[in-house]
């Protein structure tokens, strides 16, 4: 068996880490090029910065086991989508998950269709709201049989992506569905 001698710690063992650390911290913060005036380079980061072409807004509709979805064009020009991109319509066009709230989060079985996009294409104009249904229980089948024994979080996530524009903001969210009361 090898003994491992350690020496007595001192405070000044660790002024290198923390140097080091507070450099880090300090570049991720805002360490630009010492040319460069830093207000300058918050405007850089903004003019680079993705512009919001979209908005996306997601509810649920407790009575009826479904999600609401609006989607907004919040840019000055219309926006060409596929149909299928339309998060009511493709199947796989957001991100969805249904968990029992329970202490592991266990999620609900999803129904994996096969979902093939076709070529049709939606014109958005600027300021325009689309809106549509996402009914859970297609999309999770055992979604009311486990709503009758507790309640159930849905989370999503989506993004639109436009065919001949840079694609929007990352969206997302969750909906608590409220355990059913028996009759």
């Amino acid at each position: 068996m090898q003994n491992y001698h350690r020496e007595p710690y001192h405070a000044n063992d660790r002024i290198p880490g923390l140097v080091l650390v507070a450099a880090l911290i300090y570049c991720s913060v805002g360490c630009v090029h010492p040319d460069i005036n830093p207000n300058e380079a918050i405007l850089m980061k903004q003019k680079n910065a993705k512009p919001r072409v979209s908005n996306v807004s997601i509810e649920g509709d407790l009575a009826k086991d479904m999600l609401q979805v609006e989607l907004t064009n919040r840019s000055a020009e219309e926006l060409k989508v596929y149909e299928h991109s339309l998060p009511w319509i493709g199947w796989h066009s957001l991100i969805l998950v249904a968990v029992r709230a329970d202490a592991l989060g266990t999620p609900l079985a999803k129904d994996l269709r096969i979902d093939d996009p076709g070529p049709v294409t939606v014109i958005i104009p600027p300021g325009a709201i689309l809106k549509g249904n996402i009914p859970l229980p297609l999309r999770f089948p055992d979604f009311r049989k486990v709503r009758g024994e507790r309640d159930v979080i849905v989370f999503w996530s989506y993004r639109l992506e436009p065919i001949d524009a840079p694609a929007g903001e990352r969206y997302g969210g969750y909906v608590i569905f409220p355990k059913l009361k028996a009759k």
